[in-house]
């Protein structure tokens, strides 16, 4: 319906996203593949300095893009892309080899394991700020913040990092208007079913009316009532064309991913490259928690689309890249 409305063709956004999405994926996951992955240690560093250059050009006009208010994208001609999805990468491969250079005993040390790594998330958290985008930040730390404990950070230092994150988000969620209507809707999403509780009440009505084996691909009624039905609410798509079934179906396939993805790193001897499996495991994980969470209301609508599933080209390239990485370093497990 939507692609009917933009494109004027049905299959608008699906030939955009097998093009941007699916076949430049295809062959960024064939070279992370293929790549050393080892090599990505000594790359580290560059790749996070350009992680943060792009994340800051999209406030260089006439490059940077802004879309509803928001600075995310950079645009290139007709060319256009999110860096906030690259950079999830960037600083995976970062963290992961600056752990892998320390010692166990360093990453329980103040000055040489949390502060650093503090910074180094201070300053991200600053450009995503200035981006509005509170919600892959926390995507980004949790992630961050998985692969300092795994490396062997002192559980004491990342709850006090962790509870000041927790503080300054909650402030800038009560000082937001909009971020502060998602986390009202989900208390009671009754109270205003056409404003700030719109998007949930509809997202819910659509899972529901699903039922056990859903209305059938195509079929849904709701895709052209929910806001960002292919992106953010993508989920509830899904589970009104194929119910609960589906749902269930589709739940279990990124908890294999995550499952797997935790025993390729348990069963390797290489700590940077059992970091990085963490990482990219986290951050699908993660990432599918939040989506399918915001959807069901469990948790505030945060604009995170769902790996894999929801449309967005510069999704689908860095995600298909992280699985052709993670794939390569899978080869090297006991």
């Amino acid at each position: 319906v939507e692609s009917q409305r933009v494109f004027n063709n049905t299959y608008g956004f699906l030939q955009h996203q097998i093009i941007f999405g699916l076949f430049l994926g295809s062959i960024g996951a064939s070279l992370m593949y293929v790549f050393p992955y080892r090599a990505w240690k000594k790359l580290a560093l560059p790749v996070i300095g350009i992680s943060i250059v792009l994340l800051l050009a999209v406030f260089i006009s006439p490059i940077g893009q802004e879309v509803g208010g928001a600075s995310r994208w950079i645009s290139l001609g007709s060319f256009t892309f999110q860096p906030s999805e690259f950079a999830k990468l960037g600083l995976i491969i970062y963290l992961a080899a600056w752990i892998a250079r320390r010692k166990m005993g360093s990453m329980k040390s103040f000055w040489e394991g949390i502060v650093p790594f503090g910074v180094v998330m201070g300053i991200l958290g600053g450009i995503f700020m200035l981006q509005s985008d509170l919600s892959t930040f926390a995507v980004l730390f949790a992630i961050a913040l998985l692969m300092y404990f795994v490396g062997g950070g002192y559980l004491k230092h990342l709850a006090l990092l962790g509870g000041g994150a927790v503080v300054v988000g909650s402030l800038f969620v009560y000082f937001t208007p909009y971020r502060l209507n998602r986390v009202l809707a989900i208390l009671n999403p009754e109270s205003d079913p056409l404003g700030i509780g719109f998007q949930l009440n509809q997202a819910l009505f659509a899972i529901g009316s699903g039922g056990l084996f859903g209305l059938g691909i195509g079929q849904s009624l709701q895709n052209s009532i929910i806001p960002e039905s292919i992106g953010d609410s993508i989920f509830a798509i899904w589970s009104e064309e194929t119910g609960f079934l589906g749902g269930i179906i589709l739940i279990t396939l990124f908890l294999l991913f995550i499952w797997r993805g935790f025993r390729i790193a348990k069963r390797l001897d290489d700590r940077f490259g059992a970091l990085l499996v963490i990482g990219i495991t986290a951050w699908i994980g993660i990432q599918a928690f939040v989506h399918i969470g915001s959807v069901i209301g469990l948790l505030p609508i945060t604009g995170i689309p769902l790996p894999f599933i929801s449309y967005g080209g510069s999704m689908m390239v860095a995600t298909l890249a992280a699985s052709g990485l993670l794939l390569q370093i899978s080869r090297y497990a006991r």
